[in-house]
């Protein structure tokens, strides 16, 4: 009986430490993973570049407009 717990006990102490140290492998790695990362990858642009305010794309639209017409004015229709 006292072998039998004894046997259990270096069971759980085995799976204790076990599950430790893979914790500790885990942790690790993700630690090792994050500074790789953290210096390969370049910081992304603003969102603004991707979405431009209402009154930039209202004046993009009227330089367009008035290129539109420039053209249409300095090359007659035949």
């Amino acid at each position: 009986m006292v072998l039998h717990g004894k046997v259990i006990k270096l069971l759980i102490t085995i799976l204790m430490v076990g599950l430790s140290s893979a914790a500790y492998s885990k942790d690790y790695q993700a630690g090792k993973n994050f500074t790789v990362i953290h210096s390969t990858v370049k910081q992304p642009p603003p969102l603004v570049e991707f979405f431009p305010s209402t009154a930039d794309l209202v004046m993009r639209l009227q330089s367009a407009s008035m290129l539109i017409q420039l053209s249409e004015s300095a090359c007659p229709t035949i």
